[in-house]
């Protein structure tokens, strides 16, 4: 796992969550896309902003992230546009 990666307990999965014009799910990875952002150098906003970079969200099992963790994470990072390889 990479320092600036970011899980997040999965928000869509909480009977608490108010549902509106966006869904809880939407809303939690444009957060998390939003704070992986602010959080990298210059270099990789630059790479995300010539199409070079993006960015992508998905779900993991916390077992899978470490021993335990318990429910679903949303995971996002920044992956090469060629290759698809994460790069970050």
């Amino acid at each position: 796992m990479y320092n600036t990666e970011i899980y997040e307990k999965a928000k869509h999965t909480n009977k608490f969550t108010e549902w509106s014009f966006k869904s809880a799910e939407d809303m939690q990875k444009d957060d998390l896309m939003g704070k992986l952002y602010d959080r990298v150098d210059e270099y990789y906003r630059n790479l995300i902003r010539d199409g070079k970079a993006f960015m992508r969200a998905g779900y993991l099992d916390g077992e899978d992230l470490e021993e335990g963790l318990q429910g679903e994470y949303l995971h996002v990072g920044i992956y090469d546009s060629e290759t698809g390889e994460q790069i970050l």
